[in-house]
C-alpha cells in the first residue's frame, strides 16, 4: 500500500463533553483521564455543559487534566470573548496586512454583542446528547449559543506588528512567522533593501480615485477551503452604491467578518445581485444573504440571474419574494437596461454549463466586465471593448489548459489573452482552483495590463490596482516558506513511515527466528 498511498496522517481527536450536573464531573474526570493514558489527548474539546456547571470551581478543576495545546470550544454563554473560529484566515489576513495594509485590511472583529448571531449551533441543538427522559435535573436555563474558541490567537487582539510576531502562541504553532517578521523589519530598517518590497507611494498632490471599489469575499472555485472562499464579489461605485457579483456560500459570513458592526450599511448598500449561472458555488449564498436584508429597512434589490433560478425561491419560504425584483438574465442580453440609478447592466452569453452569463456593468464613464466561469469568450470580449476594469475567472494555471477546456474554465494565461482583446485596462484574476489555496504560478506572465490575483477579503481601488505588481516578490517569499513548511512536514512523515516500515521488518525476523 505505501507505494500507491501517501503516509497516513493522523486524524483529529476530539471530545464532546455533556455534564448534567456537578455531580458528574468526578466520574467524568475519571473517565478521561484513563482514555487520555491509553490513548492521546484531544486537539479539541466541545462543552456542552450548561452555564452553572461550566462556572462551577469543580469544572474548572477538572479542565486542568486537559494539556494547554488542547483548544476548548463552549455552547453556552460562561466563556463569552470576541474571538473567531477562522483562525487561519486572520492569521493569514494578518500577514498579507504587513506586505500592504490597503489591499489587506484588517478582518473586523470589535462586533458588538448584541450583532452576534444566536442560533449559529440550531442543527447541533437537535442532537440528543444524553436522555432527556432522565430523572435527573440539570440546569437548562441557557440557550446553546455561538461557537467560543479560546485559544485561537486572533490578528485584531495585537495592536502593533511586533505584538504579532512576537505571539508566543502563534510562534509556537508556526515557526514561519519568525522568517516573515525578520523580512518585514528588515525591510523598514534597511533603506537600501527595501526598494525592492515597498510599494510605491501615491504622490501627495495627486487625486487618489478611490471608487471603482471591488472587495473579494470568495476568490476559489467548486468548493470552500481553508482560506478561499467561493466566488462572491462587491463592487462598489460609491460609498453607498454597490453591486454584488455572484453570491456563493458564506458570502453573508464573509460579509459580516470583513465589515463588523458597518454590516447593515453594506446590506443596504447593495442596490443588485448578478448571479452568472446555476452552479452552487455562485448562489448557494444567496438565501441566507437575501433572509438577512428582510430583518432590515431597505429598498427592494434587484436579483439578475438565469431564469431557473425562480424555481429555487419559489421553495424557500424565508425569502419575501415582494421585496424582491426579480429579472432573468435572458432578458438583459441584447442592449442591456439602466437597473438603479445610472447603473447599467447587460448579461452575455458565455460557453460554460448551468445556463452561464457574463455581465458588462457601467456607470458614467466606468465600464466593468465580469466573466462569471466561461471558456475565452468572444461575445464577452466584444461586449466588453475598453473595460475599465475585467474581473475574469483564472481556473487553472497554463499546464492544465486541456483540464480547463474540457471543464469549460479559462487558464490564467487566457485570461490575460482575453484582457488585451479586449483592451481592458486593468485586469483582475479570480475563481482559482481550490488546488492552488495560496496564490497561483503566473509562469513569467509578461502584461503591459494592470493586474491584480485577488485574495479574499481583498480591497482593490482603482487607483492601487497597478501596485499590485510590485508586491508580488513578497507575496511569492511568503507563500515559498509555506510551501517549504509543507514539504518538510511531508518528507518526516516519509521518514517516519520509512522508519516504522524498518522496524516492521526486525520485528517479523525476530519472531520468525
Amino acid at each position: 500500500p505505501e507505494q500507491v498511498m501517501e503516509p497516513q496522517v493522523n486524524g483529529v481527536t476530539f471530545f464532546v463533553l455533556d455534564c448534567p450536573t456537578e455531580l458528574h464531573i468526578k466520574s467524568l474526570q475519571e473517565g478521561i483521564k484513563q482514555y487520555m493514558k491509553l490513548k492521546s489527548s484531544p486537539h479539541l474539546v466541545i462543552h456542552a455543559a450548561s452555564k452553572s456547571v461550566c462556572n462551577s470551581d469543580f469544572y474548572k478543576l477538572f479542565l486542568q487534566c486537559f494539556p494547554p495545546s488542547t483548544q476548548h470550544l463552549y455552547l453556552s454563554e460562561c466563556q463569552q470573548r470576541l474571538s473567531s473560529v477562522f483562525g487561519p484566515q486572520h492569521e493569514m489576513q494578518m500577514k498579507l496586512h504587513q506586505i500592504h495594509p490597503i489591499f489587506f485590511p484588517l478582518i473586523e472583529l470589535q462586533v458588538e454583542r448584541s450583532q452576534v448571531e444566536r442560533n449559529g449551533l440550531f442543527n447541533f441543538s437537535r442532537i440528543k446528547l444524553r436522555d432527556v427522559m432522565s430523572s435527573i435535573e440539570y440546569d437548562n436555563s441557557q440557550t446553546i449559543s455561538e461557537i467560543e474558541i479560546n485559544t485561537i490567537p486572533v490578528a485584531n487582539n495585537f495592536k502593533t506588528e511586533n505584538d504579532f510576531f512576537n505571539s508566543a502562541q502563534l510562534n509556537k504553532s508556526n515557526n514561519i512567522f519568525e522568517r516573515v517578521s525578520n523580512l518585514f523589519r528588515k525591510r523598514k530598517s534597511s533603506s537600501s533593501s527595501s526598494d525592492e518590497f515597498l510599494p510605491p507611494k501615491k504622490n501627495d498632490n495627486q487625486s487618489f480615485k478611490e471608487y471603482p471599489k471591488v472587495v473579494f469575499f470568495g476568490t476559489g472555485s467548486s468548493i470552500p477551503s481553508k482560506l478561499r472562499n467561493v466566488s462572491s464579489t462587491l463592487l462598489f461605485f460609491s460609498e453607498d452604491e454597490a453591486v454584488l457579483l455572484d453570491c456563493g456560500e458564506e458570502c453573508y459570513g464573509q460579509l459580516f467578518r470583513h465589515y463588523g458592526n458597518k454590516i447593515t450599511h453594506i446590506l443596504r448598500c447593495i442596490k443588485i445581485i448578478l448571479i452568472s449561472h446555476m452552479h452552487a458555488d455562485h448562489h448557494l449564498g444567496l438565501f441566507t444573504l437575501l433572509d438577512k436584508m428582510k430583518l432590515i429597512e431597505k429598498d427592494s434589490v434587484i436579483l439578475v440571474a438565469p431564469e431557473i433560478m425562480m424555481n429555487w425561491l419559489n421553495c424557500y419560504k424565508r425569502i419575501d419574494l415582494k421585496s424582491l425584483n426579480f429579472i432573468s438574465n435572458e432578458k438583459l442580453m441584447r442592449d442591456g437596461e439602466v437597473l438603479f440609478r445610472n447603473i447599467h447592466v447587460q448579461s452575455v452569453k458565455v460557453d460554460h454549463p448551468g445556463h452561464a452569463y457574463g455581465f458588462v456593468i457601467s456607470k458614467d464613464r466606468c465600464k466593468v466586465t465580469f466573466s462569471g466561469d466561461t471558456l475565452p469568450s468572444n461575445e464577452l470580449i466584444k461586449a466588453g471593448e475598453d473595460s475599465t476594469i475585467l474581473i475574469h475567472e483564472a481556473t487553472m494555471e497554463d499546464d492544465k489548459a486541456e483540464e480547463a477546456f474540457l471543464k469549460k474554465h479559462s487558464t490564467i494565461g487566457q485570461a490575460f489573452v482575453v484582457a488585451q482583446k479586449m483592451k481592458a485596462k486593468n485586469l483582475l484574476l479570480t475563481h482559482f482552483s481550490q488546488r492552488y489555496p495560496k496564490i497561483p504560478n503566473l509562469n513569467d506572465i509578461k502584461s503591459s495590463i494592470p493586474f491584480v490575483l485577488a485574495f479574499d477579503h481583498m480591497e482593490v481601488s482603482m487607483d492601487m490596482i497597478d501596485e499590485f505588481e510590485s508586491i508580488l516578490p513578497q507575496l511569492n517569499f511568503l507563500f515559498s516558506i509555506d510551501t517549504q513548511e509543507i514539504q518538510e512536514v511531508h518528507e518526516n512523515a516519509q521518514v517516519k513511515t520509512q522508519i516504522n516500515a524498518q522496524n516492521n521488518i526486525r520485528e517479523d525476523t525476530i519472531k520468525a527466528s
